[in-house]
């Protein structure tokens, strides 16, 4: 049975950022997480729950979420998640602080299922180390 979700399931909202290089005023390089879409993306969030959950808890994973969204070639394992409350909250934070507090409340991409390679669905196995 092919793993998929209804469009009712899509009912949580995420922003994925790809890492890329910027130059800042003084001609150096850095890194720069830009949104990959205009605007948030709709998905299927399930925590992870029972044994998986002791498994991560074991494996010193920290939070794990099973992410499902619709098919884009745009996200690759180098982005990050950030669901859209994170999202808000870094957004309202100082301009200093931003970055710093992303870095916390991002999930980083564990791997990525483009599943049974239909380009319909992507299944993402998402971790976020520091707690919320």
């Amino acid at each position: 049975m092919a793993k998929s979700a209804l469009a009712g399931e899509l009912r949580t909202k995420v922003v994925i950022q790809g890492e890329t290089t910027a130059i800042n005023a003084s001609g150096h390089t850095q890194t720069v997480w830009k949104d990959r879409f205009p605007g948030p993306v709709w998905c299927k969030w399930v925590n992870a729950h029972g044994t998986e959950a002791f498994d991560a808890l074991r494996l010193e994973l920290g939070e794990v979420v099973t992410l499902t969204m619709r098919y884009s070639p745009m996200v690759d394992i180098r982005c990050r998640v950030l669901h859209t409350r994170d999202a808000a909250a870094v957004a309202a934070a100082p301009e200093a602080a931003r970055e710093e507090l992303a870095r916390k409340l991002a999930y980083s991409i564990i791997s990525l299922d483009n599943v049974e390679d239909r380009g319909k669905y992507l299944e993402i196995k998402l971790r976020r180390r520091s707690p919320a």
